[in-house]
C-alpha cells in the first residue's frame, strides 16, 4: 500500500491533510501508515499456514514509532522478536481495539473488552511489554 501511495504522491496528500487539522484514521496496513515504520503481513496471503512472515514497512512518520495491528493474530510474535532491535517504541494492537492521538495525547478504545493494545520498548535487546488502558486522554509522551 504504502509503495502505491508515494508513487501516486497520497502520501503527500495526507501530510497536506495533516497540516490542516483534518482528522486521520486507518485499519490495519491504514494504521501502520501514520508511524515511522510498521510490521506488515504483507507476505502472509503467500503462506498456506496463514503465519505472518514479517515485513518492515516505512510509514509517512506522524507518530514516531513502530506499529502492529491484528497482534492477536497467529504469527505476530515476530513483532516482539523485530523490537529487541528497535531504538524506537512498539505499539501493537489486537483487533477490535484503537488508539486515539490527538496533539499530544492518546487514549485506548475498543469495541470488545478483551481486545489490548501494547506498548513495546527494547532494553539492550530485552523487550519489555506493557498494556496500555488508558481510556481518557494521557500525554503521548508516556509511551513514545
Amino acid at each position: 500500500m504504502m509503495e502505491i501511495w508515494r508513487n501516486k504522491k497520497i502520501d503527500t496528500y495526507l501530510m497536506e491533510a495533516y497540516k490542516k487539522n483534518i482528522v486521520l484514521s486507518g485499519v490495519s496496513a491504514g494504521s501502520i501508515c501514520w508511524f515511522l515504520k510498521g510490521h506488515g503481513d504483507r507476505n502472509s496471503y503467500n503462506n498456506p499456514d496463514g503465519w505472518w512472515d514479517y515485513t518492515q514497512v516505512t510509514g509517512i512518520g506522524l507518530i514516531p514509532a513502530i506499529h502492529c495491528p491484528h497482534y492477536n493474530k497467529k504469527g505476530h510474535e515476530g513483532f516482539d522478536d523485530a523490537m529487541k532491535v528497535e531504538n524506537i517504541s512498539g505499539i501493537a494492537i489486537e483487533d477490535n481495539c484503537a488508539i486515539i492521538i490527538k496533539d499530544d495525547m492518546y487514549k485506548i478504545i475498543k469495541s470488545d473488552d478483551n481486545s489490548k493494545a501494547y506498548l513495546l520498548r527494547n532494553y539492550n535487546g530485552i523487550v519489555n511489554k506493557k498494556e496500555l488502558t488508558k481510556l481518557d486522554f494521557s500525554p503521548l509522551s508516556e509511551v513514545l
